[in-house]
């Protein structure tokens, strides 16, 4: 048996989305895998068509967990998060028909991750600032958020959860790392998951890398910042288990307890 899934099964084919990722069908230590149609990853859903989110409605979804920050929904709303504004605003307290829209009975919470640690935000003040660099201050300095965001995965109604930023790499990428690390799937094919990345949201990547370098920053650090490269996951995994002792370890250290630790394992593998 294969550790990894084909990117044929796990990537989300979306008009509005390039990164949209099941964390379905990797191996787990000990055996069996990862289950398909639980846990969604993925990068900005703003560009959303009508189609894709009936789609995505039809695959499951029903709890979409946005780790943006608030200048990035403001410049791209989540057309979750206006579905449930609208429901949340009807003036005679009744509840939206879920059978109105496909993005009706999904519900939407914000969580963000890090915002003033964007990549290209910290180089244009820091020269020396690096993609790991900027991954353990995130693993150091968010751990509250970080376990926000899991316990939210782990309570969820049934359904498949899908969490996402605006790439689907750095913010997305720690989270499905340490879900993905918790549940007991092998290092090497965490990071095999991380870099995907790099490889699938090409379009998605060179817009950010052009904007970029509108601000002034070297290409080669362009470059840089918005890679996947393994060496970082490796990184971080490597300084979750020297300074905390392991990924089960860090999330107790930051609230997230024995049983909801247990409730991530069952969603993700039973």
């Amino acid at each position: 048996m294969a550790d990894t899934p084909s990117l044929t099964d796990s990537l989300i084919p979306l008009q509005g989305a390039e990164n949209v990722r099941d964390l379905g069908g990797y191996a787990v230590v000990g055996g069996g895998t990862t289950q398909w149609r639980r846990v969604l990853r993925g990068d900005g859903l703003h560009a959303l068509t009508p189609d894709d989110l009936r789609s995505l409605h039809d695959l499951g979804v029903r709890s979409v967990i946005d780790l943006r920050g608030p200048a990035e929904l403001a410049r791209q709303p989540s057309p979750y998060a206006t579905r449930a504004s609208t429901a949340a605003s009807l003036s005679d307290g009744t509840a939206a028909n879920p059978s109105a829209s496909p993005s009706d009975g999904i519900s939407y919470a914000n969580v963000p991750l890090f915002e003033k640690l964007s990549p290209i935000d910290m180089a244009v003040s820091d020269g020396s600032y690096t993609l790991l660099g900027r991954y353990l201050e995130a693993i150091d300095q968010c751990g509250t958020r970080i376990a926000e965001v899991l316990t939210r995965i782990a309570v969820a109604e049934p359904g498949v959860v899908l969490f996402h930023c605006t790439v689907g790499k750095d913010r997305t990428g720690l989270i499905a790392g340490l879900l993905l690390s918790l549940v007991g799937v092998a290092p090497d094919t965490v990071v095999e998951d991380y870099a995907l990345t790099e490889r699938i949201a090409g379009p998605l990547l060179a817009g950010f890398r052009a904007a970029a370098l509108e601000r002034g920053l070297p290409p080669a650090q362009v470059d840089e910042l918005l890679s996947s490269p393994p060496a970082a996951m490796a990184g971080v995994l490597a300084h979750i288990d020297a300074r905390y002792g392991g990924v089960a370890a860090y999330l107790t250290a930051n609230g997230v307890d024995a049983t909801v630790q247990e409730r991530l394992k069952e969603r993700l593998t039973r």
